[in-house]
């Protein structure tokens, strides 16, 4: 909905690595095709429906699941279980891992079709830790090899071997523009770090590229046809290969490409483009003008690795060049100070009264969905919510640097959250960062329950602070109280702190993120949100429904509907709209990630939400339109 262009196309501009890792673990259900560990990048399925008690559709792993987690497709690019379709493999059990030398063999000991596939898939899976890696990494969070480890369920020898296949410049190109991949020798924590001006320097040098338009296979001359063209054919064939040029770029900027080299070359494509337009239409030759990189060209290279609207960025990149050539693009803004009230100690009545939705409140119904699809209540609603909480950065570690001086500052005055945070930051034994806050914003990052004791237990605090029921929650991604309570304080590195007071601290953090989230949310004016959710629960070729939705005490949604659905898989994605006070951090705020353009609700009775197959809601067009066939009027 947010994008034009298909950003996400076919790819064809990322080198293949030469070199690629092997797995060391073998999960059930991969054996009998892969014979390794793909690594799963599943999305969270921390919430559920109403179902009818007799339904095995809960989100549980009590039997496999018939078809592929979409997140093992994504991180693929094809569908392990496709193989056995293509290729008729007859003997599940004929590939395995050879201990002896570290590489997948066949039984038979031959090559053909399914040695190929397995040689070919291993390459595959060894590059997705890489990229698993990166794209936490990109959300500016700091981890330790431990953390990924348990976030990326792969043991830690792997990640040991990824991070330096990343590190390493003779074998990665940068993936990171001027941002680096570094170890603080403190915490052992790894994370990504503005370059200084000399490596800076030492990588532009290094990936210094040809500005030879031949060598890039773009013509250094306009050939006119032998025809000349009207403008309206001529436009049509100038728009077709902006938008493929546009979407090159994209992946370039997702999947590592140097950022002199892609830039330099999609503004030379651009340029050729014009030139092509021209030679089209007047029929002479025309020479492409020469190209060179700006300032404005870098801030559009981030908006576009942070995923921002296309349309939004390129205007943005021509009003930015215009201003640089007059010497007037504004400088880099100063260093983030927060302006947040210092915390005093609140009223924990004030926020047991949020656990529930209003009465008077109007939430998601079919009669949003009443008229022309841009013109229904909820595509309205959707888009507003959208455009008011995308103003702003798009960049994550700048992101993460808001939030915790944010919190920090209302923390400043709570003495329990202080003497945590001293504990935590004189810890030896700590495996987190030295401030608390990103510490807890980060585990959020890697999962927001089940993969992650810190997370879990922070569920708990959640339904504490706001007095939610046991019988109004989805709790079957969290560990019990009991159980999350048991090595908590050993998993936030202050072994032997009191229970009781560390309970104290990590609830008035709850309440800082959400008077921070709720004080955002005033600001931009944002009353009511609209955002939505895909579970891997259902089918997806599932009818919509109007339901009620039973939460965790905190889940993720997303005001970007493309990233719901991905996380649907081949499931069921779910649309809400709540009002503003449901809100408890957002990737602005609190527990959210920016690439994910995540908003983390709180869990309340009787929410109701709209429930569609993924099939048929890919897109918010598609699922609006769907919705209007399906519901019954």
């Amino acid at each position: 909905m947010d994008k034009p262009l298909d950003w996400r196309g076919e790819k064809d501009t990322t080198p293949e690595d030469d070199d690629d890792d092997l797995l060391d673990a073998t999960p059930d259900g991969v054996t009998a095709v892969l014979g390794f560990d793909p690594l799963e990048f599943d999305g969270a399925e921390d919430a559920q429906p109403d179902l009818p008690e007799d339904t095995n559709e809960d989100g549980d792993d009590d039997e496999p699941e018939a078809h592929t987690p979409s997140g093992l497709v994504d991180a693929l690019g094809f569908d392990p279980l496709d193989l056995m379709a293509e290729d008729a493999i007859e003997d599940k059990e004929g590939h395995h891992h050879s201990e002896s030398d570290g590489k997948f063999v066949s039984k038979g000991g031959g090559g053909g079709p399914a040695g190929e596939h397995v040689s070919a898939a291993k390459a595959a899976a060894s590059k997705s830790v890489r990229e698993g890696l990166r794209k936490l990494f990109k959300t500016g969070h700091s981890f330790s090899v431990k953390e990924l480890s348990e976030i990326l369920e792969l043991p830690e020898k792997t990640i040991k071997t990824a991070l330096a296949h990343i590190k390493n410049p003779k074998k990665a190109t940068a993936k990171f523009s001027t941002l680096e991949l570094v170890q603080d020798p403190a915490t052992k924590q790894y994370s990504l770090k503005q370059m200084t001006e000399a490596a800076q320097k030492a990588q532009q040098s290094a990936s210094a590229p040809s500005q030879s338009q031949e060598s890039w296979g773009i013509p250094e001359i306009a050939k006119a046809p032998d025809v000349k063209m009207s403008e309206s054919d001529a436009n049509f064939h100038y728009s077709e290969q902006m938008a493929e040029s546009a979407n090159t770029l994209y992946w370039n900027s997702q999947e590592g490409y140097p950022y002199e080299k892609a830039m330099l070359k999609w503004k030379m494509s651009r340029a050729y483009l014009m030139a092509q337009w021209k030679a089209n239409t007047t029929g002479e030759d025309v020479k492409p003008i020469p190209q060179q990189l700006y300032q404005a060209d870098k801030l559009l290279w981030d908006a576009v690795q942070a995923d921002s609207n296309w349309s939004d960025a390129l205007a943005a990149w021509k009003q930015n060049t215009a201003a640089e050539k007059k010497g007037q693009l504004a400088k880099a803004e100063p260093e983030y100070t927060s302006t947040a009230p210092v915390y005093e100690s609140p009223d924990a009545a004030n926020y047991k009264d949020l656990n529930h939705i209003p009465a008077s409140f109007k939430q998601i119904g079919k009669d949003q969905f009443k008229g022309n699809i841009n013109h229904t209540e909820y595509y309205k609603g959707f888009t507003e919510t959208h455009q008011k909480f995308s103003k702003g950065s798009d960049a994550a570690v700048e992101n993460k640097i808001v939030i915790q001086k944010d919190i920090e500052a209302r923390l400043k005055n709570s003495a329990a959250f202080q003497k945590l945070q001293t504990a935590y930051a004189n810890s030896k034994n700590k495996n987190g960062e030295g401030a608390l806050v990103r510490r807890l914003v980060s585990a959020w990052a890697g999962s927001s329950g089940d993969h992650s004791q810190i997370s879990a237990y922070m569920q708990h605090m959640v339904a504490d602070v706001f007095g939610m029921q046991s019988g109004d929650l989805s709790m079957g991604h969290v560990q019990s109280r009991s159980g999350a309570q048991s090595n908590i304080t050993q998993a936030l590195g202050v072994p032997g702190y009191p229970v009781k007071d560390l309970d104290a601290g990590l609830k008035d953090f709850v309440r800082a993120q959400y008077d921070n989230t709720q004080e955002f949310l005033k600001q931009r004016g944002i009353k009511e949100v609209y955002v939505a959710r895909g579970m891997k629960i259902g089918s997806s070729k599932g009818k919509a429904e109007e339901i009620n939705l039973k939460l965790q005490p905190a889940s993720s949604f997303s005001h970007s509907h493309y990233t719901a659905s991905s996380f649907a898989g081949d499931g069921t994605v779910y649309m809400v709209k709540v009002p503003a006070a449901q809100v408890l951090g957002s990737y602005r705020t609190g527990y959210g990630c920016t690439n994910e353009q995540e908003v983390t609700l709180l869990a309340a009775p009787k929410m109701k939400a709209i429930a569609i197959g993924k099939s048929k809601a890919a897109t918010a067009d598609q699922a609006i339109n769907a919705i209007k066939n399906e519901l019954e009027w």
